[in-house]
């Protein structure tokens, strides 16, 4: 036997938050994962289809290259989703389930549901049509014991609903308690499950070992011994209604942030908790499983990957290594391909509005191009669009990669683009409108990679990150350059925006930053340089990046959140800009900012 044939799991749980934070942990759940279920409670929620769509475009566009992960999006119920949405995610092919949040119950939980009946038009649409309900499965009343609130959830909630709609597809979610997994094995085959590996390696004595042990708490909260071993038996059965979603999150480093998902090698701790019994089905379930509907979809067989290597997508990125053995080696890029397709153009339409935004001015002159490799190379040819060593650039479809993505563009000027993407589109729309300041970031990625070795450096970190998150600040005021540099926000944006108006011009040419600009939030940050109003951008950027020494890092670039700028957003006043997640202070070990 020279070959070992395993299945690759689907994690039906999981939090990839949004921004700097899924940048953080989505190579590690694409490494280990075929496909997720990505909950919906970003801040604000993902509450509607288009939203989903757009929340999966960006989660798509952070993937590491040829990386064989399937996002499958949720919907974020509250009390005024109406039936309608149902159907639109149902239509859409992409939205797999809708989330059950009990206001107050935990992390962005404040826009969930008040009352169940509130929903009952809601719940009957998606009892027709199929779409699943998952349930975070906890009582909010404050006068009920923190460790019997998933059990009062199941008498007074879940019960009563799941008799009212029989026919409804429900997921109780990261169950904790006896209680709960008995209720999942003898309600009909429409409810089923899912387990954290935090639930079925602990139990509440782990809060208090040596002392309060913060990191060891998380919603819902670890209960007794008798319920974790009735967990294990449960995930040790065999019985399809139980498998993994492992509740991973990305936290802030100083939050009490829980340990879901955090012990992921369960096979050899199960087998002994359990003697003999190996966990033969694992958290996939078998061929048996066809309790939630298309969220219990047989599991595909894929060969072990080796270890991951670094991508060019973002400094943090992983892609697949290049194996000796071929038959090792990632497949084709038609797959991943596809899943970046489906309605993509209606949702482009509509953020139509968005694209008179102006931080999308730099590429505006190409917003219109038919969305095809053949319109790009017509722009390209017709503006001599060229790499620094001399070969024309060309948009090519994604291929076999011999090397490194920067030097395969260095040597031969093929841009690999899937113009169905819009991560992809974005990125060529950049090469058109920055063509030198693009073509000086290839060539210097190509000069710094044969003397990096395979540790990648911090000068080709901040190439990276502006050419993914890059600004252009148009300035010649010094006071109001200060204030960038100084982290003055509320002084720059507030208490000068006129001056702001009249003096200063941001200029985004970072395309994750376009991208993610389709659906703004507050918080979106670019990486800027500054650049009088008399320079020529393109070159003033391409000769700035010349000029860096090789020790350069990104601290070298001013952090800037570009939806400060005064008009930018709605409802900008004093309190918009004294909200310290969008707007931060300055770290006190912060160096000047260029």
């Amino acid at each position: 036997m020279d070959r070992i044939t395993l299945r690759r799991p689907d994690d039906f749980h999981v939090h990839l938050r949004d921004g700097p934070g899924m940048a953080s942990v989505l190579a590690d759940t694409a490494r280990q994962f075929a496909r997720a279920i990505v909950m919906p409670n970003l801040k604000p929620p993902v509450t509607t289809t288009a939203q989903a769509l757009h929340y999966r475009d960006r989660i798509l566009g952070e993937l590491p290259d040829n990386a064989p992960f399937e996002p499958l999006m949720t919907l974020y119920l509250t009390d005024d989703t109406p039936p309608e949405e149902i159907s639109r995610a149902k239509l859409s092919g992409r939205v797999h389930g809708v989330k059950l949040y009990p206001a107050g119950a935990t992390t962005h939980s404040d826009a969930g549901v008040t009352r169940i009946s509130r929903c009952f038009n809601t719940l009957e649409k998606m009892e027709q049509l199929g779409v699943p309900l998952l349930v975070h499965g906890e009582s909010t009343d404050p006068a009920i014991d923190v460790f019997d609130r998933e059990k009062a959830f199941i008498e007074e909630t879940l019960g009563p609903m799941v008799e009212r709609f029989p026919q409804l597809k429900v997921v109780l979610e990261h169950i904790t308690t006896r209680d709960a997994a008995q209720y999942v094995e003898v309600t009909g085959a429409n409810v089923a499950a899912t387990i954290t590996a935090h639930h079925l390696l602990m139990n509440r004595n782990a809060l208090f070992m040596g002392g309060i042990r913060p990191h060891h708490y998380c919603l819902p909260v670890l209960k007794r011994e008798e319920h974790r071993e009735a967990l294990v038996e449960a995930a040790t059965s065999g019985n399809p209604k139980f498998f993994l979603g492992t509740d991973s999150a990305p936290h802030a480093q100083d939050a009490c942030a829980g340990r879901e998902g955090s012990e992921l090698r369960l096979r050899r701790h199960l087998h002994r908790a359990c003697g003999a019994r190996a966990l033969c089905h694992g958290f996939r379930g078998s061929r048996r499983s066809r309790q939630a509907g298309r969220l219990r979809r047989g599991p595909r067989r894929e060969l072990l990957r080796p270890a991951a290597q670094s991508g060019h997508g973002h400094p943090r990125s992983r892609g697949m290594a290049c194996a000796a053995d071929r038959r090792l080696r990632p497949g084709a890029v038609g797959a991943a391909t596809r899943r970046r397709d489906g309605a993509l153009e209606a949702r482009l339409n509509l953020c139509s509005a968005s694209f008179s935004h102006p931080i999308f001015d730099a590429v505006r002159p190409w917003l219109a191009i038919e969305r095809s490799l053949a319109a790009l190379n017509a722009a390209a040819e017709a503006t001599g669009l060229h790499t620094e060593s001399g070969r024309p650039v060309r948009f090519i479809a994604p291929g076999e990669k011999r090397a490194s993505y920067e030097l395969r563009v260095h040597e031969t000027g093929r841009v690999e683009t899937r113009p169905e993407s819009l991560h992809d589109w974005f990125n060529a729309l950049c090469w058109l409108a920055f063509p030198r300041t693009k073509a000086r970031i290839n060539a210097l990625h190509a000069a710094e990679i044969p003397r990096e070795g395979p540790r990648r450096g911090r000068l080709r970190d901040l190439l990276t990150i502006f050419d993914e998150g890059g600004a252009v600040v148009v300035c010649a005021d010094e006071e109001l350059k200060r204030l960038v540099r100084e982290f003055r926000w509320t002084d720059l944006f507030w208490r000068q925006r006129e001056r702001v108006r009249q003096h200063m011009r941001f200029v985004v040419l970072g395309h994750a930053a376009l991208e993610q600009a389709l659906g703004p939030r507050p918080g979106i940050t670019c990486k800027a340089l500054f650049a009088l109003p008399t320079d020529q951008l393109d070159e003033a950027s391409a000769a700035w990046l010349a000029a860096l020494p090789a020790g350069a890092s990104p601290r070298a670039l001013a952090p800037l959140p570009v939806f400060g700028y005064p008009g930018w957003m709605p409802d900008q006043d004093e309190r918009f800009y004294a909200e310290a997640r969008y707007f931060r202070e300055r770290p006190g070990s912060a160096s000047p900012a260029a």
